[in-house]
């Protein structure tokens, strides 16, 4: 597993998702958060170059909450990557 430092990327899309609780709907509440992002983009070249010298075939996102000035991770999700 190899880590690249630096990237960043932003956010495209954020809503949170409403839930309706109670008998009689009469709560609404948060059940939790919808984040659209964007993989950092790499030329074709830096992407073969990665797959052929270093067998990197796939993203790894790591998932963070700041609080308070730290970070905490809060779960990880794997992507193939596309060359």
């Amino acid at each position: 597993m190899y880590y690249l430092g630096g990237l960043s990327t932003q956010f495209s899309s954020l809503k949170d998702v409403e839930w309706e609780a109670g008998t009689r709907k009469e709560v609404t509440i948060s059940q939790g958060v919808r984040l659209l992002s964007t993989i950092p983009n790499l030329s074709d070249e830096s992407k073969l170059t990665l797959r052929k010298k270093y067998g990197v075939n796939s993203w790894l996102i790591r998932v963070s909450k700041s609080e308070r000035g730290h970070a905490h991770p809060i779960g990880h999700f794997f992507s193939p990557s596309k060359t």
